[in-house]
Formats: C-alpha cells, sequence, structure tokens
C-alpha cells in the first residue's frame, strides 16, 4: 500500500478513544513525511497582515502605549474637525523639548502659517531667559503664530489638539493665540 493510500485510509477510518487516529497521522507525518490535511482543512489562524499593511504592522510593536493612545484620540478628533479656507486649522504638535504650531488649509493641503520652539528668533528671544520653562516659550510660539496669521489675513481657525490633551505647553500655545487676537 502506497503512503498517499496509507494517508487517506487512516483518514476515512472511524476515529479510535484516545486519539488513536489522531497519533497515527502524526507518525505518517514523521516516517513518510506525508500531510494528509489539504489547504482547506487547515486552521486559519488571525494575523495582524490581513488587516494592516506592513507599514503599520512594524508602526505597532515600535509605539509605546502613550503614543498609541494619542494616535487614537487624533484620529477621533479629526474624523469631525477640518479646516477650511475660511478658517483653517490650527495644529499643534508637542515633542519633549519643543512645540510646534502650523496653520493648514486642508481644502488645499497647504500650510499658510507655522512657528516653533525650533526657530531662531524664538531660540534667541529665550536664551537670555533660560530658565523661563517650555510652558512660556509655548505661549511665545501662539503669539507669533497668531501674528503670522494676521499677516496672512485671518482672525478665525479651528484648534486641533493633534491628540494632546489639553493643558500644560498646548493650552499654552491656545491662550497664547487668542492674547494675539486669533478667533476660535
Amino acid at each position: 500500500m502506497s503512503e498517499r493510500k496509507l494517508a487517506k485510509a487512516v483518514i476515512s477510518s472511524p476515529p479510535e478513544p484516545f486519539g488513536g487516529r489522531r497519533n497515527l497521522l502524526v507518525l505518517l507525518r514523521l516516517k513518510f513525511k506525508i500531510s494528509p490535511f489539504s489547504r482547506n482543512d487547515k486552521k486559519k489562524r488571525f494575523s495582524f497582515r490581513q488587516y494592516f499593511s506592513d507599514k503599520d504592522v512594524k508602526r505597532m510593536g515600535s509605539l509605546n502605549i502613550k503614543k498609541q493612545a494619542r494616535l487614537k484620540r487624533k484620529k477621533r478628533i479629526r474624523k469631525n474637525l477640518v479646516g477650511s479656507t475660511q478658517r483653517p486649522r490650527l495644529s499643534v504638535f508637542r515633542s519633549a523639548k519643543h512645540v510646534y504650531a502650523q496653520i493648514i488649509d486642508d481644502t488645499s493641503g497647504h500650510t499658510i502659517a507655522s512657528a516653533s520652539t525650533v526657530e531662531k528668533d524664538v531660540k534667541e528671544h529665550f536664551a537670555a531667559e533660560s530658565g523661563k520653562g517650555k510652558v512660556i516659550a509655548a505661549t511665545y510660539v501662539g503669539k507669533l503664530i497668531a501674528e503670522r496669521a494676521a499677516e496672512k489675513g485671518i482672525q478665525k481657525v479651528v484648534f486641533d489638539r493633534n491628540g494632546f490633551l489639553f493643558h500644560g505647553r498646548v493650552k499654552a500655545i491656545s491662550d497664547g493665540a487668542r492674547e494675539a487676537g486669533l478667533n476660535f
């Protein structure tokens, strides 16, 4: 009897108590290197790759929990928040050392104005007053972005906190922008 016929006979035989048929299948696989199961009979396992691209899977593995939570909040916020030509979006990003603010027109996809603590004039402004702190620098960035928006003729914006909680430096940017005359 050939190996394939033997495998078919084992599969078609009635099951024995205590997994006798299963043990025979294992022996067949080991001894003859035959897989009696067809591709359709194999159990399908859950794979992230069915639902996410390779890029997403790599990103998920490297992100910490706080960043994943922030990106979830960002997605949830951006569903309802869109900047237009009349009322563009003021987007804020906060890193460990710096803050960045951009006014974005989502219909055309262009950045109208931007300001950050990385810029030379902001660094020079706070070089003399180094003991002030990051919150005060963020307030200055808010005033700066409002002035640059006023130069372009923008008074009303939609504030996008970008998934960050509205306190600390994010709130300082919004307060500085409001002080300088930006409405949101």
